[in-house]
């Protein structure tokens, strides 16, 4: 039942889609009749109702055929007429190109003259009025018929319907065709009401249902009283007037008037009170930018309407250039309104208001003042010195004084929008300039990655996130810490080798901020499946001082909703931040490890046993010693590229760091040698210890480039400090050497073995 009644709505959107449609045609239709005839019709004159000429139109068959302001039509081809009726049924039968005669009294004389009516068809105005309706019912027809179905959706769709049934309107003055005239006149203001009605409703219901017409739903059914009643009897007085009813109308004010001087600013003022307190008031900040986009859309209109109604009531003139650019002021509202409803996720209003609307119309008003009271200063300084004359220093100094407010001026203003509009905005930028500020409390690189993640999925309420480094010298990215969704664990993954010249890294050198994932993977580029590990939907480049220095891979949200523009833009103000911090704690841990392996180097590490051999000997207890290294590793190198050879080395450091409880240690002794110091440990356990790092390396699966598996094994060589041996000269080096003869005792035992110091010979 429920989908049979979806789709019986459905049909009955599409039947109401293919009325307006078919009406709208119909109407274009008529418009390309009336403006035909019109322009067949055209002689090029004004006139009063007793047929004398007040203009002549130059270039049109009344100049070229002689007549001049001033003169009296008296016959047109041989009949009398006596005003304008008469005069309109006669030149209702000129034919275009064909001469008609015209009598004309002038001063003193009678003159015939003959004038060829008829000028070339006006394609412009008729494919700009066809323009004007294809746009309006584009936009409402879109709305109407996307899913789900909404009365904003119906409102706007009515709304639209009723702006591009005037535009297809035909002309109002037709000759000879006075019920042309009057359907045209009927048709305009009956469409004028519904606008009103349908336009303060639609206003009223967005982002939602305004406060005051929740607690006075009487509120929607005035608009449409007041709306429809006013074209309604507008429409009246034009029939009263044309079909001369002589009813008690005529003694009342004009309809069209009362709509044009007081019903306008009514209607603008209503619609800036409804959105402008829904954008400054409503609850949460993605409705006060919604109603704060349409108040915008809206506002070409509003500015329109008070001055048209202000110049009215001052009797004064239209400027013409309003008629050209009215389809331009009245199109960006069912825009912004269709923009809001259906695309607002794709559109963020903070960041069009912030970096272009409303910033730009606050620093020309600012500079306007700036200007004007750089003028009026120096008027005044003139004035109070001596002398009375303007002077070039007081100008200079005024400049000055106003140049030094103008910038925190601006800021101020800047801050009180801010803190108005979008105060949630502020404060979730805040709390991400705060992220960036604590990572360095939390020591290493990996360690603020892990913090970064977390932070990010807990205050975007991501599926996942991950933070990977890249070495521009040898292009390995490695992951750094990556945090999921408990219900769809993501493992860690393994480092890539990428070239500099890969069209992804490409793109995010020369981009150099957030893009969407289905940008980065639309080129042929290596990141693909790394990002499709991670579920990744926004990659954000990090950058230190000068290149790609790692990405952050921010994962879809929870909800399954958007990013919008401004937490795009927030990412990459947070990336600059994280890029910076992370440089900089690279160049401190520099001194101290490993760039390749994140290890200890060698003095480092050498410093560190140094520490636990004195530990030792004081308090008696056990200290093992590895030596470490790698099996055949300069076959990897030859084989599969010296890149591979540095990913196996990284992959093999992690595993042995991994394999180590807290309180031991390890560095990169050199090449691919590793040096473990193993405080606590007899050797016993540390061969416990050895074997388990031994066994998980053989089983590591490794694979080239082109896809080719292949694998590593390890040595390894094991010492302990004799407990009797205090703090001797020359102690660590000797224990050193004692687990090297271990490991060159593992190496000519066949490799992929452990061995303990003293070494026993060979059975």
């Amino acid at each position: 039942m429920e989908r049979e009644g979806k789709a019986t709505a459905h049909k009955l959107r599409i039947t109401a889609v293919i009325l307006v449609v078919a009406f709208a045609t119909l109407l274009v239709f008529s418009q390309w009749w009336g403006r035909k005839f019109r322009a067949d019709h055209t002689v090029g004159i004004l006139v009063q109702n007793d047929l004398r000429i007040t203009g002549v139109t130059p270039g049109l068959p009344a100049e070229r055929g002689g007549l001049l302001a001033g003169d009296r039509i008296v016959a047109v081809n041989g009949q009398v007429v006596s005003n304008n009726p008469e005069y309109d049924r006669i030149a209702a039968g000129y034919q275009a190109g064909r001469p008609a005669q015209l009598q004309v009294r002038r001063g003193d004389q009678t003159l015939t003259l003959t004038i060829r009516p008829g000028i070339d068809f006006p394609w412009g105005e008729f494919i700009e009025s066809l323009v004007n309706v294809l746009a309006y019912l584009g936009i409402g027809i879109l709305a109407f018929l996307l899913p789900p179905p909404d009365t904003r959706k119906l409102l706007l769709f009515i709304f639209t319907a009723a702006i591009a049934f005037e535009f297809a309107l035909p002309p109002f003055s037709l000759i000879g065709s006075p019920m042309v005239e009057l359907a045209t006149g009927v048709l305009f203001y009956l469409f004028t009401g519904i606008q009103f009605a349908t336009e303060l409703h639609l206003a009223s219901s967005i982002p939602d249902v305004h406060p005051w017409v929740a607690r006075r739903p009487w509120l929607i059914r005035l608009f449409y009283v007041v709306g429809i009643g006013l074209g309604v009897y507008a429409a009246l007085s034009i029939l009263d007037f044309m079909l001369g009813w002589e009813s008690f109308l005529g003694t009342l004010p004009f309809g069209g008037d009362i709509i044009d001087l007081y019903l306008f600013p009514v209607w603008a003022l209503s619609l800036l009170i409804l959105l402008g307190t829904q954008a400054i008031r409503f609850p949460t900040p993605l409705g006060r930018h919604q109603a704060l986009l349409v108040l915008l859309g809206t506002s070409p209109w509003l500015l329109y309407a008070l001055y048209t109604s202000t110049m009215g009531l001052l009797g004064l003139p239209q400027p013409e250039w309003l008629e050209t650019y009215w389809p331009l002021i009245v199109f960006p509202f069912p825009v912004a309104i269709f923009i809001a409803m259906y695309r607002y996720q794709l559109f963020d209003i903070q960041v069009v208001v912030r970096k272009g609307l409303m910033y730009s119309a606050l620093t020309g008003a600012l500079v306007l003042i700036f200007y004007g009271s750089l003028g009026a200063g120096s008027f005044l300084l003139t004035r109070l010195l001596p002398g009375g004359t303007s002077s070039i220093w007081l100008f200079a100094g005024t400049a000055l004084v106003l140049g030094l407010v103008f910038q925190p001026l601006r800021e101020v203003f800047q801050h009180m929008v801010d803190a108005r509009f979008f105060p949630e905005q502020r404060a979730f930028r805040q709390q991400l300039l705060d992220l960036a500020s604590q990572l360095p409390a939390h020591g290493k690189v990996p360690r603020m990655g892990r913090h970064l993640v977390a932070q990010l999925q807990e205050i975007f309420e991501l599926r996942s996130a991950a933070v990977l480094s890249l070495d521009p010298a040898t292009g390995i990215l490695s992951p750094l810490a990556a945090v999921v969704h408990a219900d769809e664990p993501v493992p860690a993954g393994d480092p890539l080798i990428i070239s500099r010249q890969d069209p992804g890294i490409e793109l995010l050198n020369k981009i150099q901020r957030p893009l969407h994932v289905e940008r980065l993977t639309a080129k042929e580029t290596r990141l693909a499946g790394l990002l499709e590990h991670y579920g990744t939907a926004i990659v954000v480049p990090l950058f230190g001082a000068k290149a790609l220095s790692g990405l952050l891979l921010v994962g879809r949200k929870r909800s399954g909703q958007q990013f919008r523009a401004e937490q795009v833009e927030m990412l990459g103000f947070l990336a600059r931040h994280v890029g910076m911090v992370f440089e900089n704690a690279r160049l401190y841990e520099s001194a101290t490890y490993d760039s390749l392996t994140g290890m200890l180097r060698r003095e480092a590490v050498f410093e560190r046993l140094a520490q636990e051999i004195r530990r030792a000997t004081r308090y008696g207890r056990p200290l093992a010693v590895g030596m470490a290294d790698m099996d055949f590793f300069k076959l990897v190198n030859d084989n599969y590229g010296h890149p591979t050879g540095d990913i196996t080395l990284k992959r093999v450091a992690q595993v042995l760091t991994g394999a180590l409880r807290g309180t031991d240690f390890v560095g990169r002794y050199g090449g691919e040698e590793f040096l473990l110091i193993l405080p606590e440990t007899d050797i016993r356990s540390a061969t416990e210890v050895a074997e388990r790092i031994r066994g998980v390396i053989e089983g590591m699966a490794c694979q080239s480039p082109d896809g080719r598996p292949f694998g590593v094994t390890i040595s390894i060589g094991l010492a302990t400090l004799p407990l009797e041996s205090g703090d001797q000269p020359g102690i660590l080096e000797r224990l050193v050497q004692q687990a090297d003869e271990a490991l060159m005792a593992a190496k000519a035992r066949g490799r992929n073995r452990v061995e303990t110091y003293p070494v026993t010979s060979a059975d």
